[in-house]
């Protein structure tokens, strides 16, 4: 028997339906249902993926965004307040570099738990950045007075918490931004970056912080980063000038310095000084272009005064907390003055106070490698930090800039008295010299005169000038105003005495600018005479002289003139006789010749404080 072979069932044509309504479907109806369940499966994952952060579990970006719209719609009607927060870790790429990536996930998701657990059940909280969360706030179901700040604070003091690292410490801060606004004000967008910009505010001014910002100062830091974008421009386009303000000397009333001041050439609102956008720079990168183009264009300028035949003028700058970690900052600084050709003593780089503790070891190092450069250092804005007279002590500076917050009303306020005359003669005891600035009247010169400080500036000795304002301030003598000028009670006279003709001429031209009365001599009778007929203040005599020695001599101006400083400048001396004559106070110092210019300067004027310190109080110059 032949069996009949049944024809395959066409493709084409569905399943018949079976007359008994218990049958199980058939096989084809199976797979149908599978595959409906299946792409509804992976419809669900690629939502899930879609909208949340696959290492946290939590929301991303785009289903918050989403959430705080609808939250948004549902309150325009009653324009309540909507509160979002943006919390940032500080300082991740660090953090990465410090315990690389898989230690790094596990710790943006220990912050993560942290956050959730600061918050209350109708909080709702996303990854909307790789070290960056944000919270939707429910501020409906709380009677407190700043819910906000609340939860942020919950959350900052639970990120805190030490973390469990037994090899290797960890810290963990974050910046948390605020922002709350009317739900009308805005789109969901809108709202997340006004707490974005409180969070970048946060982070500027050291992080580990809060800040809380509403629409009106979100325009202000909006204006803010507008004028930085102009600024950047500014800087790559040479819209920034220097201007140099004066420094007189209290001994001399000659102008013995500037400090170079960065100034914005704007090409619609002209000059802006540097109080408007050198903050701003400080929080970012731009500080560190400023710096470099004022290195640049002072330097080229101090070149400029030299070649145009001015004598050797000493210009500071200033340097920023940033600064402190450029890691070649030395090297550069040395070669664009090899490259200008500028004697490190004439550059004097001016660090505040304040950005020298936020890092004590690493202001340190760097200070110290640049005094081994041989350029001078400056603390400016003394007074107004947190420093240490311990850590001052540690600091190889030159200069301590008396701030003009003490200055401004020295003369009446009893209290900024005392601050500055204990500044004062702290530092000279610590061997450095004293400059006050925002000198704005005569009585303020006056008492910084009478309290031995020893260089001023401000605005009554002269405001920032332009660089070809200076050549007619050096060449026309006395930096003081005509009013000023009989303040210093005359000319401070020193004597030379020396039995070689063009040693004294040489001496005459290294000091012929700084305001001294010279008086020069070949012998000791003729400049016994000379002390006979002028009040000398500082004697400097060679060792080696026909009639008598150095020492001989100086003992016996000693003896006739006890109200002198007397030193030796020879090239060749009986060393114990020398160390003799200052031990019994013959001499006050012992200079090698040849000698430096700037050397000699510096130790007569150290010589002349020394004069004022012992005979000079209260006394007239005359």
């Amino acid at each position: 028997m032949t069996a009949t072979k049944k024809a395959p069932p066409d493709q084409n044509t569905p399943p018949e339906a079976d007359d008994d309504p218990g049958a199980l479907p058939c096989p084809e109806a199976y797979r149908n249902l599978e595959n409906i369940s299946l792409h509804e499966h992976y419809q669900q994952r690629i939502a899930d993926l879609l909208n949340h952060d696959q290492q946290t579990g939590l929301p991303n970006r785009t289903a918050f965004l989403q959430a705080l719209n609808n939250t948004l719609q549902q309150r325009q009607t009653n324009n309540l307040e909507i509160s979002v927060l943006h919390v940032s870790i500080d300082n991740f790429i660090a953090l990465h570099n410090t315990v690389g990536s898989p230690r790094t996930n596990e710790l943006v998701t220990l912050v993560a738990t942290r956050i959730h657990e600061a918050l209350r059940h109708s909080d709702r909280l996303a990854r909307v950045g790789e070290n960056r969360f944000a919270i939707l706030l429910d501020t409906t179901t709380t009677e407190a007075d700043n819910p906000a700040r609340e939860v942020a604070e919950r959350i900052l003091n639970s990120i805190r918490r030490p973390v469990d690292e037994p090899e290797r410490p960890v810290r963990l801060t974050a910046s948390i931004g605020i922002g709350s606004q009317p739900a009308q004000s805005g789109d969901a967008e809108q709202f997340l970056t006004l707490a974005v910009l409180a969070t970048e505010e946060a982070k500027a001014r050291g992080g580990n912080q809060i800040v809380c910002l509403d629409a009106s100062a979100a325009q202000q830091l909006n204006t803010r980063h507008a004028l930085l974008a102009e600024l950047e421009i500014a800087i790559k386009r040479g819209d920034l000038r220097a201007h140099y303000q004066p420094q007189v000397c209290l001994l001399t009333g000659q102008m013995c310095g500037t400090e170079a001041l960065v100034r914005w050439q704007h090409p619609e609102r002209g000059l802006i000084p540097p109080g408007e956008f050198i903050p701003l720079a400080e929080n970012n990168h731009l500080i560190i272009d400023i710096g470099e183009w004022m290195l640049e264009e002072v330097c080229r300028q101090m070149r400029e005064w030299r070649q145009a035949g001015l004598p050797p003028l000493k210009t500071s700058i200033n340097l920023g907390a940033r600064h402190f970690l450029m890691p070649h900052l030395t090297e550069k600084i040395g070669r664009t003055l090899e490259r200008y050709e500028i004697p490190p003593h004439q550059l004097e780089i001016e660090i505040t106070e304040g950005a020298m503790m936020q890092d004590v070891l690493a202001a340190i190092q760097c200070t110290s490698r640049l005094k081994q450069l041989g350029v001078r250092l400056a603390l400016d804005d003394f007074g107004t930090g947190y420093s240490s007279l311990a850590y001052l002590s540690r600091f190889p500076i030159d200069t301590v800039k008396i701030d003009q917050s003490f200055v401004r009303d020295i003369t009446t306020n009893p209290a900024n008295a005392a601050i500055a005359e204990a500044i004062i003669a702290m530092s000279h005891k610590l061997g450095k010299t004293v400059l006050a600035e925002g000198v704005e009247s005569e009585e303020q010169m006056r008492f910084l005169q009478r309290e031995e400080c020893d260089t001023v500036q401000g605005y009554w000795l002269g405001r920032p000038l332009p660089a070809d304002s200076i050549p007619p301030l050096l060449q026309g003598g006395t930096a003081l105003p005509p009013d000023g000028q009989h303040a210093l009670h005359g000319r401070l006279a020193v004597l030379f005495v020396d039995d070689e003709p063009h040693i004294l001429s040489s001496l005459r031209r290294t000091l012929r600018r700084e305001g001294y009365a010279i008086l020069t001599a070949t012998t000791a009778t003729e400049a016994m005479s000379l002390l006979a007929r002028h009040r000398v203040h500082v004697v400097i005599s060679d060792q080696r002289m026909p009639e008598m020695s150095g020492t001989e001599f100086l003992a016996r101006v000693k003896s006739l003139y006890p109200e002198t400083v007397r030193m030796i400048l020879s090239g060749y001396a009986d060393v114990s006789a020398v160390t003799d004559a200052i031990n019994k106070g013959a001499a006050y110092r012992f200079l090698l010749k040849p000698w430096e210019d700037h050397v000699l300067k510096e130790e007569l004027k150290l010589a002349l404080r020394y004069w004022r310190e012992q005979f000079g109080r209260g006394k007239s110059n005359d």
